[in-house]
């Protein structure tokens, strides 16, 4: 919340917008929580939004946000900062398949540890977290569990 808008909530980074925000401190410290929990009933979700820069720019920016490739991998990011990477991939790839009552992926993603940065800008969309260096790179081969 603090990055996308300002003490009278204009928004001054469109790039960082999406909806729901949790705008009361409380509720951001409740998502974290449950987030972060290993509790079943708390899962990933991601709808990725491209949208082009200049539409995030204007006045009335559409809410949504791109993160391309470095979507899991800032995820596994946020998870290894707190302790909790033992917890990343039932909430990413486990506790959402059972939820809604579909079989596990056979295949799987590997995150490798290689340095790279994210891309600023591709076609016209910029990337929300531009430019940011990850440590951790999904591997281009998949594997079967």
């Amino acid at each position: 919340n603090c990055d996308v808008f300002d003490d009278k909530e204009k928004i001054i980074n469109p790039h960082n917008y999406c909806l729901p925000v949790a705008k009361r401190g409380i509720d951001r410290i409740a998502v974290i929580k449950a987030v972060f929990s290993g509790d079943e009933r708390f899962f990933f979700g991601a709808d990725s939004a491209p949208r082009l820069k200049i539409a995030k720019d204007s006045e009335n920016p559409p809410a949504g946000v791109f993160f391309g490739s470095a979507e899991i991998p800032l995820v596994y990011r946020i998870f290894e900062e707190v302790g909790a990477s033992n917890r990343f991939e039932d909430f990413t790839s486990k506790f959402g398949a059972e939820y809604y009552g579909y079989p596990l992926n056979k295949e799987t993603i590997t995150l490798a540890q290689e340095e790279w940065e994210s891309p600023i800008m591709e076609n016209g969309i910029q990337f929300c977290k531009g430019g940011d260096k990850y440590r951790w790179k999904i591997a281009e081969d998949k594997k079967e569990r």
